[in-house]
């Protein structure tokens, strides 16, 4: 394949255009420099390199909002460096939430004690038979959310629905839940 300058005067129409081939040369101008970043950022390859991969398909589809080489490069360092501050954000809160769970769960449990021991055991299957009682949707987010993990933004992507939309889901499903379960909340 016969490379195509960068300095071409074509180069960026043809980018605007969305000629693959010139997609193609950019990818292969900038993809080591931002994957070598990504990868210090996050200390993961695979995370890195969905991060570096993500990065591109955003300018792919912004490829007509660009009239120069150098405001490509800015908006894929700026871009890559905001998902790699997202990703790190995300696991923080993830760290954060399962560390409160524990604390929480710590807090009602004295090891080594068989009654308490019961009780745990109790405790946590009347909450798991209540979750699966929730209405369908609900309970999907909020097994998705609470179990593993994920944002709401990433919830919504995986059940194709608006973010408001699983927010509410997931607030019914607490909702209904302290009703169900009032003895255990901790927010009472």
């Amino acid at each position: 394949m016969k490379s195509i300058a960068p300095d071409n005067s074509t180069f960026i129409q043809r980018f605007q255009a969305g000629d693959r081939l010139v997609f193609q040369e950019v990818f292969n101008l900038y993809v080591s420099g931002i994957l070598f970043v990504c990868k210090k950022c996050v200390l993961n390859d695979e995370d890195a390199m969905e991060i570096t991969s993500d990065t591109f398909c955003k300018l792919f589809l912004k490829h007509c909002d660009f009239e120069s080489l150098p405001s490509i490069h800015a908006f894929l360092k700026i871009t890559s460096r905001n998902a790699c501050l997202n990703f790190l954000g995300d696991k923080e809160r993830r760290i954060i939430k399962q560390e409160e769970m524990l604390l929480y769960l710590d807090s009602t449990y004295e090891p080594g004690d068989p009654e308490s021991d019961d009780i745990q055991a109790s405790v946590y299957n009347r909450i798991l038979n209540e979750i699966d009682k929730l209405p369908p949707q609900a309970k999907e987010i909020f097994k998705l959310f609470y179990f593993e993990h994920y944002t709401e933004k990433e919830i919504a992507k995986i059940v194709d629905r608006n973010i408001n939309i699983v927010k509410s889901l997931r607030l019914h499903a607490i909702k209904l839940l302290k009703i169900k379960i009032p003895d255990l909340s901790p927010y009472r």
